[in-house]
């Protein structure tokens, strides 16, 4: 198996732990929780009551970044992408040692930023924050931009004009270009409730069939492997393209969009022109517990009575963060500003009953 010690896209001081199988697959839930046991205790038993005391090995493999780039090589061959402009956002995370010699090498003129990591800046700029990427691609001309997070396996982009591009963007992007090149399995991709719905619209008239599943990237996966499809993603920015690997790659990501920008010979502006999508509004509110919504009868019932006054004009979610704590509400619907008064409100009854500082718009 391999083990990842990774903030994701957090600060330095939430790093985490990942594991993958010798597959290269995220763990189930049950096998994280069965292992999360392992390590507490509970499940390690002895004939004779003592811990075990055989050590495993490591192994170091040195060539690691260069093994990685000949693979995206490899991905890349025959693309002829010199002459492109590309500027980078590597969140001082892990594709700052292998972005700009990855792509420098396919003779691309890089313009790079937080690429120096000293293990405390890790996700300034980014993903999280792709305001310093959108300056960069003005300020270099650049045809594009990539941010990536801090482990590398999210990306956004910055078009020509400056225009910010999240998953979903890229995900029509790249899922229209493999409908009209017969390489979408069963015409069909896997897209979390938070994808904007705008968005699976507008694809599903070019064709294409999406299923839904839950929030999370081993969920996306677990849909594609059982459903025999190649490609899947979510709104954040990951996005899993099975034909050339198990699990998310920003750096992948960003190389298909090249690809897709050289092989239609249209800038990335008028590919995601292709995509329309409904105002979204995100607000983030700190609780001081996470007790079960219908627990909370005023919290309930604004949930209940929001999504009544949604009903035939968007939707909602609203769930609490999985590391964070935070809950996370999410408003949909063509009409903006009625969005906006519906997840205002929705948060006010949330820092009122729960909350313990004002709340954050996303």
């Amino acid at each position: 198996m391999g083990i990842m010690i990774s903030a994701s896209h957090n600060k330095p001081t939430e790093n985490g732990i990942k594991f993958l199988t010798e597959q290269g697959h995220r763990l189930s839930a049950e096998d994280e929780e069965w292992m999360e046991q392992l390590i507490l205790g509970s499940l390690i038993h002895t004939p004779n009551g003592s811990a075990h005391r055989r050590k495993g090995g490591i192994i170091q493999h040195k060539d690691a970044p260069r093994s990685y780039i000949e693979f995206l090589q490899s991905v890349a061959l025959a693309s002829h992408l010199e002459g492109l402009k590309v500027a980078l956002d590597c969140a001082y995370g892990a594709t700052s040692k292998v972005a700009r010699q990855f792509f420098e090498q396919l003779q691309i003129k890089v313009y790079s930023i937080h690429d120096t990591p000293d293990g405390k800046s890790i996700n300034c700029g980014g993903v999280v924050n792709p305001s310093f990427l959108r300056a960069l691609v003005l300020e270099s001309n650049a045809d594009v931009g990539f941010a990536f997070d801090g482990d590398g396996d999210r990306i956004a982009a910055v078009d020509e004009t400056g225009t910010i591009l999240d998953g979903d963007d890229l995900m029509g992007i790249i899922v229209l270009y493999l409908l009209q090149n017969n390489k979408l399995s069963k015409n069909t991709f896997v897209a979390t409730q938070m994808s904007n719905q705008g968005f699976i619209l507008c694809l599903e008239q070019y064709g294409a069939k999406v299923l839904y599943t839950h929030l999370g990237e081993k969920n996306i996966l677990s849909v594609l492997l059982h459903e025999g499809l190649n490609f899947g993603g979510e709104k954040s920015g990951h996005i899993l393209m099975l034909d050339y690997a198990p699990t998310s790659d920003g750096l992948l990501t960003a190389l298909q969009i090249l690809k897709i920008m050289k092989a239609t010979q249209k800038p990335l502006s008028e590919l995601a022109r292709c995509i329309h999508k409904h105002p979204q509004v995100f607000v983030n509110v700190r609780v001081k517990q996470k007790r079960p919504f219908v627990s909370i009868p005023p919290i309930w019932n604004a949930i209940v009575q929001s999504k009544e006054a949604l009903k035939g004009k968007g939707r909602l979610l609203v769930r609490y963060s999985g590391t964070e704590d935070l809950v996370r509400i999410m408003v949909e619907g063509a009409d903006e500003l009625f969005v906006r008064k519906i997840a205002s409100s929705l948060a006010r009854t949330f820092e009122k009953e729960i909350g313990i500082e004002e709340m954050v718009e996303g």
